[in-house]
């Protein structure tokens, strides 16, 4: 066995190249130990991207390339994975404290970027009262070439915090709501530069929609918080007065079943026979 090793110092790190070669030659000749020199002799602290005559054959990465079907690209840390539950694409870390979701939908005839944005933080507003909430304002930024409203957003259900960085995109007949939510007492500075490389990754290809694509309804717009709708339980014969935003639009206005349990942001109601 022919073993040869170097070692590289750079800045304050230690790099070692390392070339074992098995042979059945009781004696390597010296164009053999030439040829393996020259492997050594060629290892670099630098890489040019640009020179065609090298090849980036590294395997390791710390990140991992999503691609929707919704004409969106963008990159999650390596130990993030995609969840099942919550509407459109949501993905998380393993701990579940911190996740992105990715929510699109068709934009209406006439609506613009800035009232779109206005409407979510109204709706944001709507929903936590002022001491428990808490909101930075938006601003106009650009997120993979395009035209974009950023704005934080803080709540609490009484004891810890969370926050949620949003992003208000309307490209090609589409409205995307981007948002990465995470502990407000996370490390800032960590958090900062996680958001970072995330906005920066966000990519708009077209090859990647999903030409079968069609309207997708924003049921947001189909639900007014002033009105009421009435679940009716005919085996039981009663009836009760909700509002509509309780069912989040896809709950049926109607069960027979003994016992009804309804959630809405903070809270749930339960009735029972």
């Amino acid at each position: 066995m022919y073993y040869q090793a170097r070692a590289f110092l750079k800045d304050d790190k230690i790099y070692y190249a390392i070339l074992v070669v098995n042979t059945s030659d009781s004696k390597h000749s010296a164009a053999q130990s030439n040829s393996i020199a020259d492997v050594l002799d060629s290892f670099s602290l630098q890489y040019d991207a640009k020179n065609n005559s090298l090849k980036d054959i590294s395997v390791y990465q710390d990140k991992t390339t999503v691609s929707t079907e919704y004409g969106m690209t963008f990159d999650l840390p390596q130990e993030w994975s995609k969840k099942e539950y919550g509407g459109g694409n949501v993905y998380a870390n393993k701990d579940g404290d911190q996740s992105i979701s990715v929510q699109v939908s068709s934009a209406a005839s006439g609506d613009t970027l800035a009232d779109w944005a206005a409407r979510q933080e109204n709706r944001f507003k709507d929903t936590y009262v002022t001491d428990y909430r808490e909101v930075q304002g938006s601003k106009e930024t650009t997120i993979g070439g395009a035209t974009a409203i950023q704005n934080l957003y803080s709540w609490t259900m009484g004891d810890k915090w969370k926050q949620t960085y949003v992003v208000y995109i309307i490209k090609d007949k589409y409205k995307y709501e981007l948002s990465m939510t995470y502990p407000k007492a996370s490390n800032n500075e960590t958090m900062e530069k996680q958001l970072a490389n995330w906005t920066h990754s966000i990519q708009f290809p077209k090859e990647a929609m999903n030409r079968s694509m069609s309207i997708i309804q924003d049921e947001d717009d189909l639900i007014d918080p002033d009105r009421k709708v009435t679940f009716t339980n005919n085996k039981y014969a009663y009836s009760l007065q909700l509002p509509e935003m309780w069912f989040d639009g896809g709950v049926e206005g109607s069960s027979d079943s003994a016992s009804k349990l309804i959630s809405f942001e903070g809270g749930q109601l339960e009735h029972i026979r």
